[in-house]
């Protein structure tokens, strides 16, 4: 800037900090686990939810985050689990297939669910999961895929293993997310993927809430256990937060883990930047 002054020129500088209007966060999401499929033979396993990590740039505003649920298992094919969403999405699992209903492949999603019959397992997505396993036979059922690995196939009488787990630390403690339901058999069930639901001769086992695992298979004339809801996690540099507000809505918790500071969720809610 210039100023003059009685004939006198002055000239004048002026140094202004950036202002910072924007903030790179990342997510995790981990959408529902499936439900198991269940009938007068063994069941598959239900698939685990979709998981993923991601980062984003956000500016000042509301962002919606979506919480999954778990799809019910019962007396026929198993529910598949629903999305999970915070700037992207991730799928819900593929449920565990019956013989009650046609095709007796395991359901598509996330991680695919277990076959039954002597029928394959469903097909998962690409970077959220791995395929459901095999029946061998119509007294075994396939487990489902989880994000740490495919589906176990199942084989004479006993049901496949659920696919593996995943983990997770960004709040401080490592979790393990999006395993596979076990496969059900007339002998023997398969054993879910960590925090999945087991197989079973009789009813199966369900996933644990927030954790996305799917619901395990029945071995005979039973119920299939139903997939556990999901979660999303959001985090940001701690040193990035200085001139941003944040707040949240839905069931949230929140901390701070090394450089980071965490918001957690385990129902649907908002994040605001403001």
């Amino acid at each position: 800037m210039t100023r003059s002054y009685m004939g006198y020129v002055s000239s004048l500088t002026t140094n202004t900090l950036p202002i910072t209007t924007t903030l790179t966060v990342e997510y995790l999401l981990v959408a529902g686990g499936a439900g198991a499929g269940s009938s007068n033979v063994a069941g598959g396993g239900g698939g685990g939810g979709g998981m993923l990590t991601g980062s984003g740039i956000v500016g000042k505003g509301t962002y919606v985050v979506t919480v999954g649920a778990g799809g019910s298992g019962g007396n026929q094919m198993g529910q598949s689990g629903t999305p999970s969403a915070f700037l992207e999405s991730v799928m819900g699992g593929g449920g565990g297939a019956s013989s009650n209903d046609a095709p007796m492949t395991g359901g598509n999603g996330g991680s695919g669910g277990g076959g039954t019959r002597a029928a394959g397992g469903g097909a998962s997505v690409a970077g959220q999961g791995n395929n459901g396993g095999a029946s061998g036979a119509t007294s075994n059922g396939g487990g489902g895929g989880g994000k740490g690995g495919t589906g176990g196939n199942g084989s004479g009488t006993t049901g496949g293993a659920g696919g593996a787990a995943s983990t997770n630390d960004w709040t401080g403690t490592t979790l393990s997310f999006a395993g596979g339901g076990g496969g059900g058999g007339t002998g023997a069930g398969g054993t879910g993927g960590t925090n999945a639901g087991n197989g079973s001769t009789g009813s199966g086992g369900s996933g644990t809430a927030n954790f996305g695992g799917g619901g395990g298979g029945q071995g005979s004339n039973a119920t299939g256990g139903s997939g556990g809801s999901g979660r999303v996690v959001i985090r940001a540099l701690t040193s990035a937060l200085s001139g941003f507000t944040i707040s949240t809505t839905g069931t949230v918790t929140t901390g701070t883990s090394g450089s980071y500071t965490w918001w957690n969720y385990t129902a649907s809610g908002t994040f605001v930047v403001a």
